[in-house]
């Protein structure tokens, strides 16, 4: 009976090898994980314990991580992604773009980008790319250009279409610019004011400007 649980073993391995490249892997791995530990619960619950007041205790302690967590996931419930905002446009990329689209994005916005359907520029599985140290370089210097032909210059160089903006790209933004209250980041003032982007998609978290380097 030892070995009865050895192809859920297998599979929580597979899926965590499988999780360190594509980041959906994780939802499986946690089934099978939630999977293990309600029979492990189960067992213990059977189990016969020399003193009541062990066994109490022990469930006592177990129930109240379950209840640390619960509350722990409540509270951060508003700073999960995506949140109905960004899975609007993450619909809108998947339906509304072009087939071939390449979005420039934050990198953790680049999985979303992925999941639509699309071409990303850099994402969270940056380490695996081949030429990351350089994509990590060019996406920083897209944020903070040090005029419009350098902008435009890196759009071009990776055939971007869209460039993605949301808040943790604006934090990336307007982190490094020192900028006066009324003044915009150079990308940001491009993005607005510039003929060859115009805006495609906005809610109050995320905008989507195409780029049109013909303009």
């Amino acid at each position: 009976s030892k070995y009865k649980y050895n192809y859920s073993y297998i599979m929580i391995v597979l899926l965590f090898i499988f999780s360190l490249y594509f980041a959906f892997a994780l939802i499986y791995l946690n089934l099978f994980l939630i999977f293990l530990a309600t029979i492990g619960l189960s067992e213990l619950i059977k189990r016969k314990f020399e003193s009541q007041t062990i066994k109490y205790l022990v469930l006592l302690i177990l129930s109240c991580g379950v209840i640390f967590d619960s509350i722990s996931y409540a509270s951060s419930h508003e700073r999960l992604s995506p949140t109905i905002r960004e899975a609007d446009m993450i619909s809108f990329v998947r339906d509304r773009t072009l087939s071939n689209a390449v979005i420039f994005s934050y990198y953790k916005s680049g999985n979303w980008i992925s999941y639509a359907q699309k071409t990303n520029v850099i994402d969270s599985n940056l380490l695996y790319t081949k030429d990351y140290y350089v994509r990590w370089v060019d996406s920083n210097t897209i944020f903070h250009p040090s005029g419009v032909a350098e902008l435009k210059s890196l759009l071009d160089k990776y055939r971007i279409d869209y460039i993605w903006i949301d808040k943790k790209s604006q934090k990336t933004i307007y982190a490094k610019d020192n900028l006066a209250s009324d003044e915009l980041p150079l990308l940001i003032y491009t993005l607005k004011n510039d003929k060859s982007f115009r805006v495609v998609f906005r809610n109050f978290e995320v905008e989507l400007y195409r780029y049109n380097k013909n303009q």
